[in-house]
């Protein structure tokens, strides 16, 4: 099912997936070390915070490619 069928709405659906992910991945790579250092938690904590929190951006991001009907990945298709 397509949430997203207009020709202006879909473009920005893209863009703003495309956000998330991009977010979620910087999320992963540096937000735990950040939240240990800007708020003061303990590090392992702040790591697990930077996962988590990545996996949310990550998981929004594909769920609003996937309503859009748009392609996870920029294969279209198998080649056998």
């Amino acid at each position: 099912m397509v949430l997203f069928e207009n020709r202006v709405i879909k473009p920005i659906v893209n863009g703003l997936s495309w956000l998330l992910i991009a977010i979620g991945g910087l999320s992963f790579w540096v937000g735990g070390r950040a939240l240990h250092e800007f708020a003061g938690i303990d590090r392992a904590i702040a790591e697990v915070e930077g996962l988590a929190g990545a996996a949310v951006l990550i998981a929004l991001g594909a769920g609003l490619r996937v309503a859009a009907g748009l392609p996870l990945s920029k294969r279209s298709g198998r080649s056998d």
